[in-house]
């Protein structure tokens, strides 16, 4: 059920709902606190505290808010980084990376935009479309603010191959 919320609660964030986001990140929260802490948080099917804080990440770079946006992608990032620098959640990591890159270029920040859209697609993950569709929410911002600009381009250049690369997978498997 607190997926199932929060799930809404993405969807709705991606419609600029505002106070519906709100009131789906509470009942979320509320519902998270109910249950019992997971033996098992690294399961796939349980839903802990870190999940709700990475689907809470993702609403707010949606709707804007990006201070608590930040705070809660750095979070996610730090809880997930292993002592080597591997991720115990490539698809959490690389998305927060994705929300932090957004965030960076809305404040203006080119170099960390992009450092952050790199790194994002540096984790070895098992499914890339939902990470393609935050690449392509980075692209169209970078190429609105920076026409022209290096950085930007190597990005668009990475987005571009990505999405190609899905492409071919998606063939060789149908």
């Amino acid at each position: 059920m607190v997926q199932l919320v929060l799930q809404q609660a993405r969807g709705q964030a991606r419609l600029g709902e505002r106070r519906e986001v709100h009131a789906g990140l509470d009942q979320g929260a509320k519902l998270l606190e109910g249950m019992p802490k997971p033996e098992h948080p690294e399961n796939h099917f349980v839903f802990d505290h870190t999940k709700w804080i990475f689907y809470a990440a993702d609403c707010y770079t949606w709707l804007g808010d990006d201070e608590p946006a930040e705070e809660h992608a750095r979070e996610i990032i730090a809880y997930h980084t292993q002592p080597d620098g591997s991720s115990n959640a490539p698809m959490r990591s690389a998305n927060s990376h994705m929300d932090l890159a957004v965030i960076r270029a809305r404040y203006g920040d080119l170099d960390e935009a992009v450092h952050h859209g790199f790194a994002a697609f540096g984790y070895d993950r098992k499914t890339e479309a939902s990470l393609l569709s935050r690449a392509a929410d980075l692209d169209r911002i970078l190429s609105r603010r920076y026409p022209g600009e290096r950085l930007a381009d190597n990005f668009h250049e990475r987005y571009l191959d990505a999405h190609a690369a899905l492409r071919r997978r998606t063939r060789t498997l149908s």
